[in-house]
């Protein structure tokens, strides 16, 4: 059975695709060795030497006119912040910039097409706007580790604060039969091109894009963009993006 892919995901990979950081061939092949789709294509594909992480990082920044986060930068304000926990860090791949609540509240991303990832911290923060940077995976991963511990670390710390309830993970879970056929009821009917074929599930090369099959099981409402972009650029070059195809 093929990989089931969400939608930040095919996003993501008719992005790379628009901005001709991988051919299509490449990700084709790439994608039909997988059974499981990967919780973040950009680091999967970076692992696997298909992408090039800081060409990667920089694009993302341009298209959608954010700021790029170095490793530095992520070394003097990334902080845990009381409300997120380290589980939907990893599963994001993100990092709160600030240990309180300002509006819009900071963070660092590795993909910024995930709007229901950002809204969902926008959620677990009371409904804070996002203010979003982007960051190289490989950055957020060890940053993930150096503000809440490695996964063990993690662990023990829980289990000494007496928290035995992952509040965020399991909202997630919750959402999980409703998001899966929610996806399937809302199936991408848009005209086949080169790019949206790269992700068809059933490897037919001559219908449409795949369905999006929401696996991360997040809530089902989406942020308004235009708090997330730092501007009218930024917006345009997002909407532009998902109305192709």
């Amino acid at each position: 059975m093929p990989a089931e892919f969400n939608e930040a995901q095919v996003a993501f990979a008719e992005l790379i695709l628009e901005c001709q950081l991988i051919e299509l061939d490449v990700l084709q092949g790439w994608i039909d060795q997988l059974k499981v789709a990967p919780s973040d294509m950009g680091e999967a594909l970076i692992n696997d030497g298909l992408l090039k992480e800081f060409e990667l990082t920089n694009t993302l920044g341009k298209v959608f006119n954010l700021s790029v986060a170095s490793e530095i930068e992520l070394e003097m304000y990334a902080v845990p912040h009381p409300l997120i926990p380290r589980e939907l860090c990893v599963e994001l791949l993100f990092v709160p910039m600030s240990d309180e609540s300002p509006s819009p509240f900071p963070i660092a991303i590795s993909n910024p097409l995930d709007e229901v990832g950002l809204n969902y911290i926008s959620e677990q923060l009371g409904g804070l706007e996002i203010k979003v940077s982007i960051s190289a995976p490989s950055h957020l991963r060890r940053e993930i580790d150096a503000c809440y511990g490695t996964e063990e670390e993690w662990e023990e710390f829980k289990a000494q604060q007496g928290h035995h309830d992952e509040s965020g993970i399991s909202a997630l879970d919750q959402k999980k039969v409703e998001q899966n056929e929610e996806s399937h009821a809302q199936h991408d009917t848009r005209s086949s091109d080169s790019n949206s074929n790269t992700l068809q599930a059933n490897g037919d090369q001559s219908s449409g894009p795949a369905e999006s099959h929401l696996k991360s099981n997040r809530p089902q409402t989406l942020p308004d963009w235009s708090k997330l972009a730092n501007s009218d650029e930024g917006i345009k070059a997002f909407k532009y993006m998902l109305q192709q195809g």
